[in-house]
Formats: C-alpha cells, sequence, structure tokens
C-alpha cells in the first residue's frame, strides 16, 4: 500500500482595491514540518511495515518539492515497536529496520521507490497492547519524538455452515444446481473487539499462454458490516452468485493470445479491523458536499497518520476444483463466461478426460 500525504497551503489572493495598495502576496508561512506516519499491523502476515515522512512546503513549484525525497524523508531515524501485556510489562521489542520499495506505480511523489521500515513477527498477540516509538532527526538540535500505540483485534469467523462447510467438503462450493444460481450463506461472528468486517472471495486459476503458465487472484470485498449492524455479535450474509460470476468475468484480462484458464480453488475470509481503523476509514471516505470539511482522524502523538490493527482469517477451498463440479460446469459453458476459456487439468474431478471441462 502506498501511503503517500502531502500537505499544500491554498491563499486566495484579494486584489487591491486602491492604486496606492501593495499587491506582493506572502504564499507560505513560516516552515514547520510534521511527522506523517502510517502503519497497520497484521498477524495474518508475517511482515509489518510502517511508513514514515513528513510534511513539506516550499517557495516554488510544490510538485518539483515532491520530487526530491529530502522534502518528504527525515533524517537519522530510530523506531522500534514494543509489546506489553495487560500488567504494562514489556514482554517483546522489535526495532524498525529499513528498507526501499521499488517497482512502484508512477506518481509526483519522488522516484520510483519509496522508504519504508519494518519488523519481521508472524505471531502479534490480540491479548498484547503494541508501542511504537519513533524518534526523528536524532542527536540533532529539531529531534522529534513520535509515539502511538494499538491493540489488534481477536479473528471474526464465518460460522461453522453454509459457504464455511462447503469449502471445508469434498465437494466445493455450490453457486449453481445445475438449473439456478445459488446463494451460499454464511454467518459472521465476532469473537472478540472488532469494529468493522469486510466479507472477501478469492478466485485462483493459472492463464496459461503458449508454454508460459501465470498464476492469477482475483479478490474483491463481497460486504462490510459494523460492529453496530451485528445482533448479539452475529450476523447473516449470502454469497451472491451472480456476484461471483461477473466478477470473474470483469476479473479477467480480454487477451485473444490465451490458451486456457486452468481454475486453482477458491478462498474466502473475513477481516477484522479495531476501533482505531474503522474510525479512521470512516471519516477518510470522500463527502461529495462540497461545503463540508472532511474532519481529521490521527492517533499520532506527534505527528499526524495512523498506527492501528487488522486481523484476517482466511477459509481455503479443500476440493480439487474449489466450486462444486455443476458450478464450474455453468463457468465454463454460460454465455457470459465461456469465452474465458476455463477448464482444470485434474481429470478425477471433472469426470475423465473426455470431459469438455478438462484442459486438452
Amino acid at each position: 500500500m502506498r501511503l503517500l500525504v502531502r500537505n499544500l497551503l491554498v491563499v486566495i489572493g484579494v486584489g487591491a482595491l486602491l492604486n496606492s495598495c501593495s499587491t506582493d502576496v506572502q504564499l507560505n508561512g513560516t516552515y514547520k514540518d510534521t511527522p506523517i506516519v502510517y502503519g497497520i499491523l497484521d498477524p495474518s502476515v508475517d511482515t509489518q511495515y510502517v511508513k514514515i515522512n513528513k510534511s513539506f512546503m516550499g517557495e516554488g513549484n510544490n510538485y518539483q518539492y515532491a520530487k526530491n525525497s529530502d522534502s518528504l524523508l527525515y533524517k537519522n531515524i530510530s523506531a522500534k515497536v514494543s509489546e506489553f501485556d495487560v500488567y504494562g510489562k514489556e514482554t517483546r521489542s522489535w526495532p524498525l529496520q529499513e528498507i526501499w520499495i521499488k517497482n512502484l506505480e508512477q506518481g509526483v511523489f519522488y522516484g520510483d521507490s519509496q522508504k519504508v521500515y519494518y519488523f519481521v513477527e508472524p505471531k502479534l498477540d490480540s491479548s498484547k497492547r503494541y508501542d511504537l516509538q519513533i524518534k526523528l532527526n536524532k542527536g540533532l538540535s529539531n529531534e522529534k519524538t513520535v509515539s502511538a500505540s494499538t491493540t489488534i483485534p481477536k479473528p471474526a469467523s464465518l460460522g461453522s455452515h453454509g459457504l464455511p462447510s462447503q469449502l471445508n467438503g469434498s465437494s466445493g462450493v455450490r453457486f449453481h444446481n445445475g438449473e439456478v444460481l445459488l446463494n451460499p450463506k454464511c454467518k459472521i461472528v465476532n469473537t472478540g473487539d472488532g469494529f468493522l468486517f469486510e466479507l472477501f472471495i478469492e478466485f485462483f486459476y493459472d492463464e496459461v499462454i503458449g508454454s508460459q503458465v501465470t498464476p492469477k487472484t482475483i479478490r474483491w470485498k463481497e460486504s462490510e458490516f459494523e460492529f453496530e449492524e451485528l445482533n448479539n455479535n452475529e450476523i447473516e450474509s449470502n454469497i451472491k452468485a451472480a456476484v461471483f460470476y461477473n466478477r470473474i468475468k470483469t476479473g479477467v484480462s480480454d487477451n485473444p493470445a490465451v490458451d486456457k484458464r486452468i481454475i486453482r480453488g477458491l478462498a474466502a475470509g473475513i477481516t477484522t479491523a479495531n476501533e482505531q481503523l474503522r474510525e479512521y476509514l470512516a471519516v477518510s471516505r470522500p463527502d461529495n458536499s462540497i461545503a463540508s470539511e472532511s474532519p481529521a482522524s490521527t492517533n499520532i502523538s506527534g505527528g499526524r497518520g495512523l498506527f492501528a490493527a487488522r486481523n484476517t482469517k482466511k477459509y481455503v477451498g479443500k476440493a480439487p476444483l474449489g466450486l462444486h463440479i455443476k458450478s464450474f460446469r455453468y463457468l465454463v459453458e454460460s454465455n457470459e463466461t465461456k469465452h474465458l476459456k476455463f477448464c482444470s487439468d485434474d481429470a478425477t474431478a471433472v469426470g475423465g478426460v473426455t470431459s469438455n471441462l478438462y484442459c486438452n
């Protein structure tokens, strides 16, 4: 995720009413840099990233300043994340390491790379508190201290019936019964202190062009719920079959050079956001009103930004296709998706090598 922050000062000059008035306008006030910090802890991945920048302002073209890394980066950064138990005792600590992330999309900001800070830990604990401590310009006269604190929510679940049961079974998920579309159900269960829940679907396949095989994934948000929408920490949701097939149709590139696409499976998951992340996302959503002013949300002491957490639980289909055979047949034969050239290289799963579902 590219988290790029820039503070721009916009001043509207009022024309002089009398010839004797000065028309000089001071475009920029006294410079004061502000630390901008973004980090989201996630125990479902093993590497945690924190981005540390500063706001900038200068005389002249601010787009040119944005291309200069010195406009955004502090010197002599020392940072760490510490873990504390319920008694306030520090149990673990990780110094943040510097790394440059390359191969970014072209944009306004400097170069083709970004500096971020990271630590590796695959076992973050939802019962602990995590504190971020940063020293900027360490040892210099303009040294700054930035800090923040967050806790990791326990992952919500999708219950045990409907979609999770089908993913865990040997027959696969049923989106079609041979006659009509079906909408598998699931029940989102808040098992801890989650405040925002995102249900997502992942569809896996290999794209084959000649001898070149490229693994692909189509991922989309199926639905989203806030804590207040849950009844006794639960809410039922349907996975809409029409949306499922349409997402595959629109998510696959229209490339006539593709020989075939081999299905590799299906997964569903639920991502749980803590209260800080929920609040930040809520105030960051676009407001279509030209008269309203967007509120600010930050939990960074000594700066701006966000240090929050989320947790993800994923259910990976165990059936060879991920889909029930009738659901897969609909994907292969439907007028809406048959041009996508999906097939399976598992002869047993599709009824033999003579099946039109088998990859020749």
